[in-house]
């Protein structure tokens, strides 16, 4: 029987929003992946994410007190973590404090929620947690020599349709 999945913890940039992912004993490790499509580099600001896909069940979401990265009496919101829909469907999750991107989720996929590896906290990023063995999302935007050099997972070209994705 394999070890649990260490929990993993992680939030934004002014520690506004802060969360914690438990695995259940038997849960496999989190789906691991990349993105290069035109949203996920503008809404980044990055050529590629790392991502990871857990059910959204897993992920507790908290808050701590505001502390000295708060200007002295302001007031800071319950949550501070936010949603809009980016295309159809899809929505994405962020700071409204930092503007930190947080998630990405899908009517699609039901309950799965993918976080990015950004987000986690330093202690707990390992090589094992950042190769993207379960695929690298919209590889047609690859940049000759530059992000098309991670040679883990399956390679999707396009996005996913009513005839499903194009693999190569």
């Amino acid at each position: 029987m394999a070890e649990p999945h260490k929990p993993i913890t992680g939030g934004c940039l002014c520690e506004c929003v802060r969360y914690t992912i438990h695995f259940p004993p038997d849960a496999k490790s989190p789906q691991v992946s990349t993105c290069q499509c035109t949203q996920c580099r503008k809404n980044t600001g990055s050529l590629i994410i790392h991502f990871i896909t857990v059910p959204s069940s897993c992920i507790t979401w908290a808050r701590p007190k505001p502390g000295p990265q708060h200007e002295a009496g302001s007031s800071v919101p319950t949550t501070t973590f936010q949603e809009y829909m980016s295309s159809p469907g899809c929505f994405r999750g962020f700071c409204e404090m930092c503007g930190t991107t947080l998630t990405w989720r899908s009517k699609r996929t039901g309950d799965k929620v993918d976080i990015m590896l950004g987000t986690v906290d330093e202690e707990c990023l390992t090589k094992e947690l950042c190769l993207p063995v379960d695929g690298q999302h919209w590889c047609k935007n690859f940049i000759k020599g530059v992000t098309d050099i991670i040679p883990e997972g399956d390679r999707w070209f396009e996005d996913s349709g009513e005839d499903g994705v194009k693999l190569n």
